[in-house]
Parts: structure tokens; C-alpha cells; sequence
């Protein structure tokens, strides 16, 4: 089985490196004469992409590809987990893989029930970054974006 080209963009957006043609990119892929090894997602909202193949980094476009979002968001959700220290002693903490729900910004682009999806994305952010600043190491935070509204 093939492996997919896959990369998350600069919203936290799981995405997928695809043909024009609108099938997925796998790796080991051989355009012309270059061997598709990966690539990654646009990192600001005027950046297309990268992929990486056995002569370098080359724009997406060159392998005529383009990234396409997974799935549209209905919401952005903040998350955080709480660390524990092995030890009493010890200066730093250990985390597990339980994130629990903080916060959700729902997206509407009419504006009448949420906010737009930029908006949501910062105002999460934005929450993270407080608790990040009022409640030191000892929790984790990040922002994920959701098929769901909450």
C-alpha cells in the first residue's frame, strides 16, 4: 500500500497533496523525471506548498499538484493535558495523550451563529495562549480544527 503525501497547513488543517486531476500524490511517485518523497502544506495563507522529491524542494505546481484541506472545519477547539512528575524531585513533566476540551469557536460565514473561520482559528489561539501564560509547564495547550460543532 502506497503512502500518501499528507501535511498539516499554517491553520492546524490536516491536508492532502493532490494531482490536478484530483487523485492523491503517493510517495514514490515518479513525475517526469522526479520521484515524489514528501512534502509539506502551505505554512501562510499565500504559500502553495512544497514537495519533496530526489532532486529537492520544488513548488507543488511543478508535479501539477495542488493541497487540498481534508475536510472543511465547523469549529476550532482548544485543548489542553495536564503533566505529572515521576518523581517529587523532578523538574519536568510527563505528558500523556489524553487531551481534554477547553474552549470551541464555531464557524459560520454568515456571522450570525459563529465567527468566520480566521476569526475562530485566533480567538482559540488566543485562549491557549493566556492559559499558556497564566498556568506555566504543568499543561499543554493546543488549537485542532473539528468537523463538528460544539
Amino acid at each position: 500500500m502506497k503512502t500518501l503525501v499528507t501535511s498539516t497547513n499554517w491553520e492546524g488543517m490536516p491536508c492532502t497533496l493532490r494531482y490536478d486531476s484530483g487523485k492523491p500524490v503517493a510517495v514514490g511517485d515518479v513525475v517526469g523525471q522526479l520521484v515524489v518523497k514528501g512534502g509539506s502544506a502551505p505554512h501562510h495563507c499565500g504559500s502553495t506548498g512544497y514537495v519533496y522529491t530526489d532532486q529537492g524542494q520544488r513548488y507543488a505546481s511543478v508535479i501539477n499538484a495542488r493541497w487540498t484541506e481534508d475536510f472543511e472545519p465547523r469549529s476550532y477547539v482548544t485543548q489542553y493535558r495536564q503533566g505529572y512528575r515521576k518523581t517529587p524531585r523532578s523538574r519536568n513533566y510527563t505528558f500523556d495523550d489524553n487531551w481534554e476540551f477547553y474552549w470551541s469557536a464555531n464557524i459560520d460565514p454568515t456571522g450570525e451563529h459563529g465567527y468566520s473561520k480566521s476569526d475562530a482559528c485566533m480567538i482559540c489561539h488566543g485562549y491557549a495562549r493566556r492559559q499558556e501564560q497564566n498556568l506555566g509547564d504543568e499543561f499543554q495547550w493546543r488549537v485542532v480544527p473539528s468537523p463538528d460543532h460544539y
